[in-house]
């Protein structure tokens, strides 16, 4: 069996989105692989179809990309929508926008069935099958259609900001005034019809059973009470033709799916009136606006995670949700008393969960701790899960694969859990160095699914400590609340908490301890070896460093002041000082490793050119490296050859300071010091 390494970026196909058609019988499902070899690797995805009952590898190949996704049925079955990204440039530093394709699932070419500006996102059918809904940008400074599109035959363009904050986003780039409107386009003939305008975004539209109105959120910052606020989304209902707008759940909400009621008369949603991180599964009445929310701490509803999606049918809504770092399949009663039953919950973790017109049956993309996403259906009626593609089995064959161990320390009588990863090859009792990987977030979680970043790291023969601290999701709105103004706190202490109890185990070295962390994992890594010297080696990917800058550049960073840091820099400046690793950069001793993409702007990189100059300066270790056009996202999505080379770089670095080579000193200091 072959070790896992970096190739697996390469190597192994994945599955990021499962969608059952309206009676059960047939998944679409969505592909991500590479095309090409060597310097013209590209990404790819594209549309699968298999049955619902069939073996593994039945599938048949729908659509040819070369990048494919969000499918959508048709109502009565026959069609498929998706989206096409085109994947090629136009002119010089234009891209022309993704559109909407539908394609017949008995055979036949893909057509292109939109043609708007904004490119589109987010598809729908209309109950009839004539037209889809989606969102598409709408931006009022752009330069007419008659001017060129190559930027060498343009004349250049200033820019000009007046108000807003969030001008740009990460993934988007600049956004100047532009907003995300709801159109319809006719499927035949292709024709638009804008249904919402104005300064706001309008996003998820969501026709109603008999096709009359149409659901969606709406974010219309200028009823905001002051610009601050966290969250600024309401609910709201207009006929399917546009027109005069209803707002059933007023500004003050996050927002996630929607569902209607089988008669129209009401509307369940995931979402939170409280900056917790937080959800719930809530259902407002049309007529009255009366909301009810109908789930507990319990569950963490799937909330903005890719084609999550809820399913009112009789007196139940089904949804996915997560408990204790671990996906499930729940249905929530509606009436005046409701309850929660788990109809599918196991150790593993699942996203893209689509559910039949019915609600008998279920697809999704599911992954366990040692077997890649796969797309699942499932009879909600006591059946099993039945894997119906079977993209990684060539690969699993030829890999050895780590499996964790799930553990459980308490600290400060909190339960904190953990999984402890163990190389493959080697026995448990074997010592072996050991990374402490933090997650993002600092809301997010780890669970028992597979994560290549830790996978990789087995192969190379470490073991992996991953932790779900204070702040992470799925353990209830207390847990998940106890981070906020508290970054670097409870968290911190947690996790060294779950670093001595891992310790303590057999096969540990407590000498060769690195730690690895991306986002807020890359800010928690940085703190880390500001705090302490017990560790050998750090890689921090795209860190917040000094909080007041990522307030700042960052693209939420005003909207996340009150909530995560207590207040602004202006107000707290002392604390923001303090949290910061920047603050502690004299006390670090560890060589650090900086992984960013330039175009990010969810952490921006003058974080971690910062960081990079101020432990130059200062002497320390270090080695800072910069990937090209990539995003926030890069190391999960974007180019092939990068998100090899980042994988490589982690592996490379721990190989430097905590593998055999690490043991014979000068030699290794020197080649880490060029930098």
């Amino acid at each position: 069996m072959q070790a896992i390494t970096p190739d697996l970026v390469t190597e192994l196909p994945t599955i990021t989105e499962s969608r059952i058609s309206p009676d059960g019988r047939l998944v679409a499902f969505v592909v991500s692989d590479v095309d090409g070899e060597g310097p013209s690797v590209r990404g790819r995805s594209r549309i699968h179809l298999a049955p619902a009952d069939g073996p593994p590898g039945e599938a048949r190949l729908l659509t040819a990309g070369p990048l494919d996704g969000a499918p959508a049925w048709s109502p009565d079955g026959a069609r498929l929508a998706f989206v096409r990204r085109p994947g090629t440039n136009v002119g010089a530093g234009e891209r022309e926008r993704a559109q909407a394709w539908v394609i017949d699932v008995d055979g036949g070419e893909a057509r292109r069935a939109s043609d708007l500006r904004g490119g589109v996102a987010a598809l729908e059918w209309m109950p009839d099958g004539r037209s889809l809904l989606c969102t598409s940008r709408v931006d009022p400074d752009a330069p007419p259609e008659t001017e060129p599109r190559d930027d060498a035959d343009r004349a250049p363009r200033v820019r000009v900001l007046t108000g807003r904050i969030r001008y740009r986003g990460d993934g988007d780039g600049w956004l100047g005034d532009a907003r995300a409107q709801i159109v319809a386009v006719e499927v035949a003939s292709g024709e638009a019809r804008a249904l919402t305008s104005g300064p706001h975004n309008h996003t998820r539209p969501v026709p109603s059973p008999d096709g009359r109105r149409i659901a969606f959120v709406s974010s219309d910052r200028s009823r905001r009470r002051h610009l601050r606020e966290p969250m600024g989304q309401e609910l709201c209902v207009m006929p399917s033709r546009g027109g005069r707008i209803e707002r059933l759940v007023p500004e003050g909400w996050s927002l996630g799916p929607l569902a209607w009621s089988p008669d129209g008369g009401e509307i369940a949603f995931i979402g939170t009136d409280r900056p917790t991180g937080q959800a719930y599964v809530y259902a407002v009445r049309v007529r009255d606006r009366r909301v009810r929310r109908l789930t507990s701490d319990r569950v963490a509803p799937h909330y903005g995670a890719r084609g999550a999606e809820l399913r009112w049918v009789g007196g139940r809504v089904l949804f996915g949700a997560d408990e204790r770092g671990a996906a499930g399949i729940y249905a929530v009663t509606t009436g005046t008393r409701p309850r929660l039953t788990p109809i599918h919950a196991r150790q593993e973790t699942h996203v893209s969960l689509s559910l039949s017109a019915d609600g008998s049956r279920a697809a999704y993309t599911q992954d366990e701790t040692a077997r890649p996403p796969e797309s699942v259906t499932l009879a909600l009626l006591g059946g099993r899960p039945r894997r119906v593609s079977a993209v990684s089995r060539g690969w699993l064959a030829a890999h050895a694969v780590a499996g964790a161990e799930r553990f459980r320390v308490v600290r400060a009588g909190v339960p904190i859990e953990g999984w402890l990863m163990h190389p493959p090859a080697i026995d448990r009792a074997r010592r072996a160095p050991l990374v402490l990987s933090v997650h993002g977030g600092p809301h997010a979680a780890f669970g028992p699914g597979f994560t290549p970043v830790h996978q990789v790291l087995a192969g190379a023969g470490y073991r992996v400590l991953y932790v779900n601290p204070r702040g992470s999701s799925s353990y209830g709105a207390d847990f998940v609340a106890a981070v906020n103004g508290d970054w670097g706190g409870e968290d911190y202490l947690d996790l060294m908490a779950a670093l001595d109890a891992a310790i303590e185990r057999p096969g540990v070295d407590p000498r060769r301890l690195g730690v690895y962390g991306y986002s807020y994992g890359g800010y928690m890594s940085a703190w880390i070896v500001g705090q302490t010297s017990r560790f050998a080696a750090a890689v921090v990917g795209a860190p917040v460093t000094d909080i007041a800058n990522s307030f700042l550049l960052d693209d939420i960073g005003v909207a996340l002041a009150d909530v995560e840091w207590g207040g602004t820099p202006f107000e707290r400046r002392e604390w923001y000082v303090e949290r910061s690793p920047i603050t502690h950069v004299q006390r670090v001793r560890t060589p650090v490793l900086l992984l960013h993409g330039e175009d990010d702007h969810r952490c921006p990189i003058a974080d971690s050119e910062a960081y990079y100059t101020a432990l130059r300066v200062l002497g320390r270790t270090v080695e800072f490296v910069r990937f090209p056009g990539s995003s926030h996202a890069f190391a999960r999505t974007g180019h092939p050859a990068l998100r090899r080379e980042y994988l490589a770089r982690v592996v490379d670095w721990f190989d430097r300071w905590l593998g055999p080579r690490a043991r014979r000193g000068g030699a290794v200091s020197r080649r880490a010091s060029r930098t």
